[in-house]
């Protein structure tokens, strides 16, 4: 939907963060399945500080759109900040947990005042003005 509606940047931070789930869960299922042998898994760590460090470029573009966005982009930076250790070390993931939850909470939201400003044509669930705006 954001293709369509031009809104580049979330048309790539979102394609981004779904490829990354949908890879992560594939090859979750293919190391854990009795086909291929299980494996290590502590590469994960590595690939997360790639989204990691794209998701820290996205949070500070998400200064120039809204509050919540802002919001949602810490918390998933937070999320994949804690889950590196998680891969890592064995860490438990149940902070990363908590962001995820907290991502999922504050995205519902989002949606839930799209959906609703748009079809009132008016702001009934605020979103926050931008924190940054360059001048």
């Amino acid at each position: 939907m954001e293709f369509k509606r031009n809104k580049i940047f979330g048309a790539t931070e979102f394609s981004v963060y779904a490829m990354t789930m949908f890879s992560i869960a594939l090859t979750l299922f293919i190391n854990n399945s009795t086909v291929v042998n299980k494996g290590d898994i502590t590469y994960y760590a590595y690939g997360l500080i790639g989204i990691l460090l794209f998701s820290l470029i996205a949070t500070i573009a998400s200064l120039m759109i809204n509050k919540v966005l802002f919001g949602i982009l810490i918390a998933v930076d937070l999320a994949v900040a804690l889950l590196i250790p998680h891969y890592l070390f064995e860490i438990s993931a149940q902070p990363a947990g908590v962001f995820l939850l907290l991502t999922s909470v504050l995205s519902f939201y989002a949606a839930a005042a799209i959906i609703i400003n748009t079809i009132a044509g008016k702001s009934i669930l605020p979103l926050g003005k931008p924190i940054w705006i360059p001048k």
